[in-house]
């Protein structure tokens, strides 16, 4: 009788630490789901609002058309030095500049209007 009470907390400890183990997967792989069809959303949402602007108003914020695929791909794949946080537009025109780089050059654009 000693040898069975024995040996059931054990296993039941063993299913039990089976069980939080899955769990803590399904909930660890349900977040990465989770956070990837939000960050899927806002990569739309931020294609669709520039893509809204028009031509003068992209030129004036530095940008033709052209490049917005690319531009939204840097802000979500770019993140901000002092944060774990994706670049916002504005911080991503900053860091050009400082730079000395455009975003356009208008003589490129130029044949294109």
């Amino acid at each position: 009788m000693t040898e069975r009470s024995s040996r059931f907390p054990k296993k039941y400890g063993q299913i039990r630490f089976l069980i939080h183990r899955g769990l803590r997967a399904a909930i660890g792989a349900g977040r990465s789901l989770v956070k990837a069809i939000v960050r899927a959303h806002k990569r739309g949402a931020y294609h669709r609002a520039l893509h809204a602007l028009d031509d003068r108003t992209l030129k004036d914020i530095g940008l033709h058309r052209s490049q917005i695929p690319s531009v939204v791909e840097e802000m979500f794949n770019a993140p901000a030095p002092s944060s774990g946080r994706s670049a916002t537009l504005a911080e991503m025109a900053d860091t050009r500049r400082k730079a000395g780089e455009s975003a356009v050059n208008d003589d490129d654009f130029e044949s294109a209007a």
